[in-house]
C-alpha cells in the first residue's frame, strides 16, 4: 500500500538499481524526474494526480487526468513518472502470490517494451495515452505469460452473462444473454463506428427467478430484441459481472491455432486455480474476434477460424481498433500506408470502401461458439 508521494533522483536511482527497468532510457528518466522536483506547481499536480490513480477502480485507470507540461525534459516521460511509485508494491504482491523473481522480471519488462514502442512510432521514448492505458493495467492486476499469450487476473465488466449446459458426463454447450446496455437495432452496441443511428435501438435486461433466466438473446454475437428463457434445471451460470476472469492478451505474430491456444488456456487456467483459486473462465477482448474476417479473408483466415473459438459479444467500439494494433498509424494516413500481407490488404479495401471492423468480447468456448 503506498501511503505517501515523495519522488526524487536518490529514489529513482535506487528504484533502478534494484529493478533494472529502464536501463539504457534511464538517464533521461532521471532527469525528467529532478526537472519535477525543481518545478514546485508540476510537483503539486503530480501529487493530485497519483492520489487519484491510487484510489481509483483498475477498471478507471485509464481515465485519470495526466499533468501536462511544456518542458521538453519533462514531457514525454511524465506519464511513467506517476506510475513509478506503485511498482516495488506491486512487485511485492506478486510475491505474494509465489511469482519468482524471473516471472515478475518478464511481467514488469512490458514498461521498456512500451517505451522501445512508443519511441518507434512516435521518434521519441516516453508514453503515449495508449501505452500509458496499457501499463496501468500491470501496477493493478496480476499478469503472467505462458506462451505468446500474456494472461490477465481481472473481474468481468461486461453487458452479457455466459451460460453452460448442466450435463451427465458429456461436453456442456454454452450460451449468453445480454443483461444491460443500449444496442443498435442490427444488434451492435449503439454508437459504435457505422452504428450511430439511434432508431429502433433498444435497451438490454436480464432477470432472474428461483427456476429461470430472462434476457435479450444473441445470436451469431449480435444481440437481439427478443427475450430468451433459459431454466436452471438445464443451464448455470458460466460467467456473469464481477466475476474472476482470465483475459487473455495476443502478441504480434502470435500462433493462434487451435491447439496452440488450447495449450495455454490450459496451463494458464492451472496457474491461475494455483496462485488466485476459482477462475469462472478465459475472456478476450479483442479486434480479433469481429466475425467478419471470415468474410474478408476466406474460410481458411488464421484469424476467422481464431475468434470462433470464442462465444462472441460486441462491445462499443470506435471501429479503430485496427489502426493502433495492425497499421499502428492513424486513420487519415491509411490511403498512403502500405498493404503488404493479405489481412492489410484486406482491411485497407475494407476502410477505404467505407466499412468498419469492430472489437468483440468472447468466452473461450472451443468447438461451441454461438
Amino acid at each position: 500500500m503506498i501511503t505517501e508521494w515523495d519522488i526524487n533522483v536518490g529514489w529513482f536511482d535506487r528504484l533502478e538499481k534494484e529493478y533494472g527497468l529502464f536501463r539504457d532510457y534511464a538517464p533521461k528518466i532521471r532527469c525528467a524526474v529532478a526537472a519535477i522536483g525543481n518545478n514546485p506547481d508540476l510537483y503539486g499536480k503530480m501529487q493530485t494526480a497519483w492520489l487519484d490513480l491510487s484510489e481509483t477502480p483498475a477498471e478507471n485507470a485509464a481515465k485519470i487526468a495526466v499533468p501536462e507540461t511544456a518542458d521538453p525534459r519533462i514531457a514525454p516521460w511524465i506519464r511513467l513518472i506517476l506510475l513509478l511509485p506503485f511498482i516495488t508494491p506491486m512487485m511485492n504482491r506478486y510475491r505474494d502470490h509465489g511469482y519468482s523473481e524471473e516471472e515478475i522480471r518478464v511481467v514488469f519488462h512490458e514498461f521498456y517494451d512500451c517505451i522501445a514502442r512508443t519511441a518507434e512510432r512516435t521518434g521519441t521514448a516516453g508514453l503515449t495515452d495508449m501505452y500509458f492505458d496499457w501499463v496501468v493495467l500491470f501496477i493493478r492486476e496480476f499478469f503472467f505469460r505462458v506462451l505468446d499469450f500474456r494472461f490477465e487476473l481481472a473481474k468481468y465488466r461486461g453487458n452479457a452473462v455466459y451460460f453452460r449446459s448442466k450435463t451427465n458426463g458429456g461436453d456442456p454447450s454454452y450460451n449468453v444473454l445480454a443483461s444491460s446496455g443500449l444496442w443498435h437495432r442490427d444488434g451492435m452496441a449503439l454508437g459504435s463506428a457505422l452504428f450511430e443511428e439511434a432508431e429502433g435501438a433498444f435497451h438490454a435486461s436480464l432477470t432472474e427467478s428461483l427456476s429461470s433466466w430472462s434476457g435479450n438473446s444473441v445470436e451469431s454475437g449480435l444481440v437481439r430484441p427478443g427475450k430468451t428463457t433459459l431454466r436452471k434445471a438445464e443451464w448455470e451460470k458460466a460467467l456473469g459481472y464481477g466475476d474472476p476472469v482470465l483475459k487473455i492478451h495476443i502478441d504480434p505474430g502470435a500462433d493462434i491455432t487451435a491447439g496452440h491456444v488450447a495449450q495455454a488456456a490450459g496451463e494458464a487456467v492451472r496457474i491461475a486455480k494455483e496462485r488466485f483459486g476459482h477462475i469462472s473462465g478465459i475472456l478476450c477482448e479483442s479486434w480479433l474476434l469481429d466475425p467478419v474476417y471470415r468474410e474478408v479473408l476466406g474460410d481458411d483466415s488464421r484469424i476467422a477460424k481464431f475468434g470462433e473459438q470464442f462465444i462472441r459479444f460486441p462491445q462499443l467500439s470506435n471501429g479503430l481498433e485496427i489502426m493502433n494494433f495492425v497499421f499502428e498509424a492513424e486513420l487519415e494516413e491509411l490511403p498512403h500506408l502500405p498493404a503488404d500481407t493479405r489481412l492489410t490488404r484486406a482491411l485497407k479495401e475494407l476502410y477505404l470502401a467505407g466499412g468498419r471492423t469492430h472489437a468483440f468480447e468472447g468466452m473461450y468456448a472451443p468447438g461451441h461458439p454461438v
